[in-house]
């Protein structure tokens, strides 16, 4: 019968080491160094400015042949050291700025229970600084995640490489290949007008009073009927009440009823007609007065030749007694 053994697998998830207020005299690179059963390891280099966001995750795994269950687990894990140091690069050999050192039970298992209720997330433990560190003691943060599994005796530990917790940035935003008409921006097919900055203020005025406002000025057309939008006038109502088939008596014979319709319907087409004629001269009016000869009479002036033949023009001849 093989004999079997227990595995004990431990994951510590570095956040961060914070000392507020504190800067550091040197400035070479800092990082931590871990001893955890029977194993070394160093977190990446970082910069020498606090916080310092180590966001690695080590992995820690042993195996214990003379362990039978859970409990013995708990008794050999007081005899386990774990320490962890703060050290900086300085020439020649670096330089430890503050260390924790605990037994790996307390470590792993802060409470008095074997398996606490959080399960070592989110915890705080403040190191002890080195006599020449400049300031408070620093705080590390961390979290712990600790697997007790059933093995052979005959196996053999695996070693876990350092594993980058930080978060990639991912940009969400997607470029559309549609072109953008709305939301403050302008398109970029259409030509940008050129600015009137030298424009004077008086000519900039008549400008603006010249200008049409066909929303104001006409009424809205609905474009499936000839009839103003927002309601009929007076006149309308009664014309739409006089040829309404439902109010005819039931006594009119086709000749009559044919004519009322033919009257109506000369009406409604002489009204959008007329309609149609004022569409006409109001877009032959705006086309004159937005002429680049009309805008440009507008902004500098007549000429002197065109006062002469306008007051040529308004002069009374006297005519024979």
């Amino acid at each position: 019968m093989t004999p079997k053994a227990l595995k004990v697998v431990v994951e510590i998830k570095f956040r961060a080491v914070s000392c507020p207020g504190v800067r550091l005299p040197a400035k070479h690179d800092v990082y931590l160094s871990v001893c955890f059963m029977g194993q070394h390891r160093q977190s990446e280099c970082l910069p020498a400015v606090f916080p310092l966001l180590v966001y690695e995750k080590m992995t820690f795994e042993k195996i214990f042949r003379y362990a039978v269950d859970p409990g013995d687990i708990s008794v050999m894990l007081e005899y386990e050291t774990l320490r962890t140091e703060l050290v900086q690069m300085s020439p020649p050999a670096g330089e430890i700025l503050a260390c924790f050192e605990e037994d790996a039970r307390s470590f792993l298992f802060s409470e008095p229970k074997i398996v606490p209720p959080l399960s070592g997330v989110d915890r705080e433990v403040l190191m002890m600084k080195a006599s020449h560190f400049p300031g408070i003691c620093p705080r590390l943060e961390f979290s712990t995640k600790t697997t007790i599994t059933e093995c052979s005796a005959d196996a053999h530990i695996n070693i876990y490489p350092n594993t980058p917790m930080r978060p990639g940035i991912r940009r969400n935003r997607r470029r559309s290949s549609r072109p953008q008409t709305h939301g403050g921006r302008m398109n970029r097919g259409k030509p940008r007008s050129k600015s009137l900055s030298p424009l004077r203020h008086a000519n900039i005025q008549n400008l603006a009073r010249l200008s049409l406002d066909s929303a104001v000025s006409s009424p809205t057309w609905s474009p499936h009927t000839s009839e103003p939008v927002g309601g009929l006038s007076e006149d309308d109502s009664s014309i739409s009440k006089a040829h309404n088939p439902s109010d005819y008596p039931q006594g009119l014979d086709s000749s009559e009823l044919r004519q009322s319709y033919q009257e109506h319907a000369k009406l409604t087409r002489s009204r959008s007609l007329s309609h149609t004629a004022w569409e006409e001269v109001h877009e032959r009016v705006r086309g004159l007065l937005t002429t680049p000869k009309a805008v440009r009479r507008l902004i500098h002036g007549a000429t002197n030749s065109e006062v002469k033949a306008v007051l040529a023009r308004r002069s009374i001849y006297p005519g024979p007694l």
